[in-house]
């Protein structure tokens, strides 16, 4: 059983949400409520010690808690943000070791967590902190939006595209986990993902309605973007963008583009588009790089292929 099906078997054992959710949990990037003529966006995130991130980081990053501070909070706005939202506000969990460092240690996180915050001008309106055998930080963001983007609103004919960085976040913890950091440009990327705030309300205002945050890889996403949407997707692979950076971290394309795959933490955005929008949004940043066909499953150069990449179960590798 991979992630996804572990959560959807869990989210059928819960209550039914009540009717002013509109997209319960587990369907997108956020949950949705419908108040008055606002939509009302809520997402969480957790970051926890073991699996995404190791304590002994600190020998090559010294900053490593604030660093996960800020991190904590973009992870988070990346959901917003792809469903065409403004964060607003946020509840605070965190779970540390109770050793000599905890106060130094929760001291460097929060001034992450505040600096990111001030940023997106979200406000932290309550929170728990206790003792645990491991550390952890969990986020519950809640946001609004005027116009939703979805991830099954792809229609057949639609263009596909990609706003952001891909694979890099997968060099930069190589980097970290061989204690080796010669592209520090690599590493930034996988601690402090490249959010844009504004871009997905200008993507929704364009008329863009289908879009999702890579978070577990492009084949992972373009798959969960198919399933949604009941089509079939077809990507062109030299339209996948990669910098150079990652091709020389790699030493050869072909590479590079696995890692672009696969990769997982980009926090960058998938999107589906029509013709007539296909120049405005390219306008703003995005990569095209396919188009969604009629049928079921996703395909790379005219390949069907499976989706490979993170999946905290192990269900997808």
């Amino acid at each position: 059983m991979n992630e996804f099906e572990l959560v959807d078997s869990l989210i059928s054992l819960l209550p039914s949400p009540a009717p002013e959710v509109i997209v319960p949990a587990g369907i997108d990037d956020c949950a949705v409520l419908r108040i008055k003529e606002d939509f009302f966006l809520v997402t969480a995130d957790s970051l926890v010690e073991g699996t995404h991130f190791l304590e002994s980081w600190t020998e090559i990053v010294p900053e490593l808690f604030y660093f996960l501070g800020r991190k904590l909070v973009l992870v988070n706005v990346s959901d917003i943000v792809s469903t065409g939202g403004i964060p607003k506000y946020g509840i605070l969990n965190v779970g540390v070791k109770n050793e000599n460092s905890v106060s130094q240690k929760l001291e460097a996180f929060f001034s992450g967590i505040s600096e990111e915050c001030k940023k997106f001008g979200i406000s932290i309106i309550v929170g728990d902190t206790v003792s645990s055998e491991k550390d952890f930080f969990s986020l519950t963001l809640m946001g609004t939006a005027k116009k939703l983007m979805l991830r099954n609103y792809a229609k057949v004919g639609d263009y596909v595209g990609v706003y952001g960085k891909l694979g890099e976040s997968r060099a930069g913890l190589e980097q970290l986990l061989k204690k080796e950091v010669k592209f520090p440009s690599l590493l930034e990327s996988f601690l402090l993902p490249p959010v844009g705030l504004k871009i997905g309300s200008k993507l929704s205002e364009h008329g863009v309605r289908c879009c999702i945050d890579i978070s577990d890889g492009l084949l992972v996403s373009l798959y969960l973007l198919s399933k949604s949407s009941k089509v079939a997707i077809s990507v062109d692979s030299s339209k996948i963008p990669l910098c150079e950076e990652l091709v020389e971290y790699c030493g050869k394309k072909e590479l590079a583009l696995e890692y672009a795959l696969v990769g997982g933490e980009d926090y960058s955005l998938l999107l589906t588009y029509p013709e007539s929008l296909k120049t405005s949004v390219e306008n703003l940043g995005v990569k095209t790089i396919g188009e969604v066909k009629e049928g079921k499953g996703i395909f790379l150069d005219g390949k069907e292929v499976r989706p490979r990449g993170y999946d905290a179960f192990g269900g997808l590798k």
